[in-house]
């Protein structure tokens, strides 16, 4: 089920994510290079403005030496600006890419697979102080035990079908598998251009 993703770095650390803490930045692997641990960077505490300006072009010289993975590089930026998950007001956002959860395979070279609205997306990120939200949260790469009801608790019954709400019901082409629901999800911002990052950078940073 999982073959074809043999390109895909830094799955080793997919599970054990902190909800609140540090835990979201594990699991970074290079897009290319070395392990990006953001240890190496050295982004630890660091606020907005001051010492934030020297860690974001050390993490940006490490990402376009491909040192550093797509995930790897958000994560710095969000860090940066101030977003942690132990504030819900500020917790850490990565763009939202895919459209497709309708198909049985998900089909990475097709343009329709992907999000057309960007454009909109990067003036409401930009201009638009009622804050258009057009994000994911980081748990979508790198956490797939959120999708899981692992502790049964009691969600009640959709009100149209009568059905019992428990896990969340996964795209078809994620074979009921929340693991590759998340590796898909990273491989598609592993393969993210340049140009969709400044636009990440100007809604996380804001």
């Amino acid at each position: 089920m999982l073959s074809g993703l043999s390109g895909l770095s830094g799955l080793s650390g997919l599970s054990g994510l902190s909800g609140a803490g540090g835990g979201w930045m594990e699991g970074n692997g290079g897009g290319g290079g070395s392990n990006g641990n953001i240890g190496n960077i050295g982004v630890g505490g660091v606020g907005g403005v001051g010492g934030g300006v020297n860690e974001l072009a050390i993490a940006q010289r490490r990402w376009q030496a491909r040192e550093i993975s797509n995930f790897t590089y958000l994560c710095v930026l969000n860090q940066i600006s101030g977003r942690t998950p132990s504030d819900a007001t500020q917790y850490p956002v990565f763009p939202w890419v895919l459209q497709d959860y309708t198909s049985h395979n998900l089909d990475l070279e097709n343009p329709e697979s992907f999000r057309d609205d960007v454009g909109r997306a990067y003036e409401s990120a930009a201009r638009d102080v009622r804050g258009d939200v057009r994000e994911l949260i980081p748990e979508f790469f790198n956490f797939p035990e959120f999708l899981e009801n692992s502790s049964n608790l009691d969600f009640g019954i959709q009100q149209n079908t009568g059905e019992r709400i428990h896990d969340v019901r996964l795209p078809p082409w994620a074979k009921r598998d929340p693991l590759l629901f998340v590796i898909m999800n990273r491989r598609v911002s592993d393969g993210l251009t340049t140009w969709l990052f400044f636009f990440s950078l100007v809604r996380c940073c804001r």
